[in-house]
């Protein structure tokens, strides 16, 4: 629970640092050392910190969606006025078949009226592998998240990703993030982290409307700079060294 009192102390401390006052917040619900819900004096969420197991789904338009998503995670949830998810910190760690750790921690915020991740903040780890990173995605303004999530064609084609092989699944999440931005409904357009195991690499990826890598900066596993220039098939056109 160190890391829900921590975001619930930062949170606090970052509302009351911008001039905000918590009269309009009551605690209700629970709190026994498991979960902690704050709603608003008219019911709807206002933050929630809960530990492994007592995580909510997604909740838009009053509506919760796909709780189990999180079943085995904790962290600190945090809404809108209309008591929609905004953003939070989730953190989740298990062992693989190997016995080595499994999971990581993320800090995300989500694009305002939209239930899509606009920025976040990673760490990542599976065995001897780890990856931190910042993402910046793009969502729409003028298409409302329902359409986007009612799309046959997009369920169809996320669907190909869920169901192909291991060795196939990276090309078929390609077609997807391809689709995605011929429709407008989401693209990753910066990248800035770090990836490696014993050997490390850190680089900034600047992305096209179809999530492409087009622009890439990095310093290698030997520490040499280069500068990569990319089409966009993906392929490098241009290095400078």
């Amino acid at each position: 629970m160190q890391i829900v009192r921590d975001s619930i102390l930062a949170l606090v401390a970052g509302a009351v640092g911008a001039g905000l006052t918590f009269g309009a917040l009551v605690a209700t619900g629970q709190f026994n050392g498991a979960r902690l819900d704050v709603q608003t004096s008219e019911g709807k969420k206002g933050f929630v910190a809960a530990s492994v197991g007592q995580m909510p789904g997604v909740i838009r338009n009053g509506k919760e969606f796909n709780p189990a998503s999180r079943k085995g995670a904790a962290g600190v949830l945090f809404y809108n006025n209309n008591g929609d998810e905004a953003g939070g910190i989730i953190s989740q760690l298990n062992k693989g078949s190997d016995g080595l750790p499994v999971g990581g921690i993320s800090l995300s915020l989500d694009q305002v009226d939209h239930d899509g991740q606009a920025i976040s903040l990673m760490n990542y780890v599976q065995g001897g592998f780890a990856r931190s990173a910042l993402r910046i995605n793009d969502y729409p303004a003028d298409i409302d998240p329902k359409v986007i999530d009612d799309d046959p064609e997009r369920i169809a084609a996320w669907k190909a990703v869920v169901a192909a092989k291991e060795e196939d699944q990276a090309k078929e999440f390609r077609k997807y993030q391809e689709f995605m931005g011929k429709k407008r409904y989401f693209s990753e357009r910066i990248y800035l982290g770090t990836a490696g195991g014993k050997t490390r690499s850190a680089y900034l990826e600047l992305k096209d409307s179809k999530s492409q890598p087009r622009l890439r900066l990095t310093v290698d596993e030997n520490d040499e700079p280069r500068i990569e220039f990319l089409d966009a098939k993906g392929k490098v056109k241009k290095v400078i060294k």
